[in-house]
């Protein structure tokens, strides 16, 4: 054991009135901090919205109420769910011997919120399957390989419906199926099946399609970037419930006849919660239980504010940074926070294995840069853990000679989409040189009317347009409830300086480095201004309309 010189020092009991505790208290009450504070750190704590809302401890994961079970025909007669939803019975078993289907239980109670059956055939069999000899013909000039046939769906919501879609077809994937066919008349409205990419044609018969080969990902988690109470209010989640249809058609429309497959964040987190338990050795530990010997790092959006139970969770902060020209972009740490030199060494001060965590693994910028620093720290990785891994992704980490579980694997990959990202204010993506206001992170988003997402490839100028309009309507929508719910819970504006008090981390979108944003305006304004200009535009391009 070292030695060295032991210096006890003691705070006047002024100072030990302080806390930051005590200073988050006072601001979430709009007392004065100035007795507690230098009027200096006082100053810089108003001027970068600090402590307003944040709570102090980051929230412990729990098993989610809902959840999903897949099962096959085989498997239906051992299942204890068997005989608790008859219609659910009766679905699988006239998909017969070929039957997929997914469940959506409830924790705790023999109940089945919501099924998903299909059922999987060959080209050859879409007489047998549809008993229509023209639409088989005309079917057959659309899709080819393995194909499933969606024959049945339950759910209380489109919302619901859209999950138990993903669930299925995602699981899908896995067995080598290229297109899915729904036919009418099987309990799924038709704006859903629109939403994730299907699309028919006169001569099919009212017969559904959707290419499964290279599909689409949507990560849906607005919901985790607002601030609790706003994240639980009724009028906040109806907004944020009734944008996402705008947006998963807008997306498909880009697409169309391509799969979107339209992932939850709280599903997302709770199979990742599961797969570190799992590596960690604490799947069957309770509260109190102890801690396993490896350490959860989430690294992206997936798991940053949230604690893994009986397991030590520290968040490695990491940013995409785009070049002022946008010609370009890296990998660095987040705004606020240590180098990410800085903070792989604390990481390596725990002594622990490491599991990396995130949402999703395709071209893995943020492992090319962050795997060097890794190594040159000689900081064990145990292994990479991803909600969504992508056939690219895992070559990737083959190739770093890694480790990676995911929950879902889709082999070939096309474009992946975040919610938050598409929606200023929200979210975005840093940028370098950009003006900063009040501590806020200069942003873009890469929609019109802030850039032309060149990152999209074959798409049609107007659905690019469409995207972008709609992404824009939907961040107004939701900052419109913010504001008006803020107003009516706290009794004060909710301007863009104090929007760190419904959301984490906001953004501002940038405007280059002459122009500034009032910083006493409201959020929803500047949205509605960017729509108007977008729509100035799209009349520019389009003839001049009104002259």
């Amino acid at each position: 054991m070292g030695r060295g010189k032991l210096i006890e020092l003691s705070l006047p009991a002024y100072y030990e009135s302080v806390s930051s505790s005590r200073i988050r208290e006072y601001i979430d009450k709009n007392l004065d901090i100035s007795i507690l504070l230098d009027p200096i750190v006082q100053e810089f704590i108003y001027e970068r919205s600090l402590y307003l809302r944040s709570p102090q401890l980051k929230d412990m994961l729990s098993p989610h109420e809902l959840y999903f079970k897949g099962y096959a025909y085989s498997e239906l007669d051992a299942s204890p769910e068997r005989g608790a939803f008859p219609a659910f019975d009766q679905a699988v078993r006239a998909a017969g011997e070929r039957a997929r289907a997914v469940l959506m239980l409830r924790r705790g109670e023999s109940r089945i919120d919501g099924f998903a059956v299909g059922k999987t055939i060959h080209v050859r069999e879409l007489y047998e399957a549809f008993a229509d000899r023209h639409a088989a013909e005309a079917l057959r000039s659309y899709v080819s390989g393995k194909l499933i046939v969606i024959d049945e769906i339950y759910s209380d919501s489109g919302e619901t419906a859209i999950m138990l879609l993903t669930e299925l077809l995602v699981r899908s994937l896995e067995s080598d199926h290229t297109y899915a066919i729904c036919g009418p008349g099987k309990g799924i409205n038709r704006p859903i099946l629109e939403q994730m990419g299907f699309v028919t044609s006169e001569d099919c018969g009212g017969i559904y399609y959707v290419d499964m080969r290279s599909p689409l990902v949507l990560v849906q988690e607005a919901f985790t970037r607002i601030k609790p109470p706003l994240s639980n209010d009724i009028e906040v989640a109806a907004a944020v419930l009734s944008a996402r249809p705008r947006l998963r058609r807008a997306i498909a429309n880009m697409f169309p006849g391509v799969l979107l497959l339209c992932f939850s964040a709280t599903v997302l987190s709770q199979s990742l919660m599961r797969k570190v338990r799992e590596a960690n050795g604490v799947s069957s530990f309770g509260p109190g239980d102890g801690l396993g010997r490896a350490m959860c790092v989430p690294y992206g959006k997936a798991l940053s504010s949230e604690i893994v139970p009986n397991t030590v969770t520290k968040t490695l902060h990491a940013d995409k940074v785009f070049a002022a020209d946008l010609s370009s972009f890296g990998i660095s740490e987040s705004p606020g926070y240590s180098s990410l030199s800085n903070q792989i060494r604390t990481l390596k001060s725990f002594k622990r294995p490491v599991l990396l965590v995130d949402d999703l693994l395709h071209n893995g910028y943020r492992l090319e840069k962050l795997d060097p620093l890794f190594r040159a720290e000689d900081v064990a990785i145990s292994r990479i853990i991803v909600g969504v891994l992508s056939g690219r992704g895992r070559d990737l980490m083959r190739y770093q000679g890694r480790e990676a579980e995911c929950e879902y694997f889709i082999p070939n990959l096309s474009y992946w989409f975040t919610e938050s990202l598409q929606h200023p204010f929200l979210g975005g993506d840093s940028i370098a040189g950009g003006r900063k206001q009040s501590g806020f992170t200069p942003s873009i988003n890469l929609i019109l009317p802030y850039t032309w997402p060149r990152y999209l490839h074959s798409v049609s100028e107007q659905s690019i347009r469409e995207f972008s309009r709609v992404s824009l309507e939907a961040a107004r929508d939701i900052l419109l409830a913010l504001e008006k719910r803020h107003q009516a819970l706290f009794g004060t504006a909710l301007t863009i300086n104090r929007l760190a008090e419904a959301l984490y981390r906001p953004r501002l979108p940038d405007k280059g480095a002459h122009l500034t944003y009032e910083l006493s305006s409201m959020a929803s304004a500047c949205v509605t201004a960017d729509i108007a200009l977008m729509e100035r535009l799209d009349r520019s391009a389009h003839g001049k309309k009104g002259e």
